[in-house]
């Protein structure tokens, strides 16, 4: 079975540290950007499995980068936005084709990269996100 590839775009560097070291430590291979327009190229040239998203970022944010990415690349690369904000309409995140929302709390627990690796080895439905209530 391939290596699973993730992309990390997040504009902290120590988060997009502690994400890579974890993720590689869990059998992941990693790439990082540090924000959205840094990863939409690195989208073309590592061809991830999957992506974990920051949304507040400068010079192109998350929710940019899941509108080009979806006008110009795959449309069916799962996106997990992963965020401190507790005040996101998921809906609208659902719209852009997000695959579900990580707190950076969550994402930065010492156990999230074994779950996660084990998550993205499941069959993904083809319903992204819930929609919000």
């Amino acid at each position: 079975m391939e290596q699973a590839r993730i992309l990390v775009i997040d504009d902290d560097d120590d988060v997009r540290e502690i994400l890579t070291t974890r993720l590689r430590r869990a059998g992941l291979d990693v790439m990082t950007a540090s924000n959205g327009a840094a990863g939409l190229e690195a989208v073309g040239k590592f061809n991830p499995s999957c992506v974990l998203l920051d949304l507040m970022m400068p010079h192109m944010d998350g929710f940019d980068f899941l509108a080009a990415l979806r006008a110009k690349h795959q449309l069916t690369l799962p996106v997990y936005v992963v965020t401190q904000r507790d005040d996101i309409d998921q809906s609208i995140l659902h719209r852009l084709g997000a695959q579900g929302l990580i707190t950076k709390t969550q994402a930065l627990e010492r156990n999230f990269a074994q779950q996660f690796s084990a998550e993205i080895g499941r069959p993904r439905h083809s319903d992204p996100l819930p929609a919000a209530a």
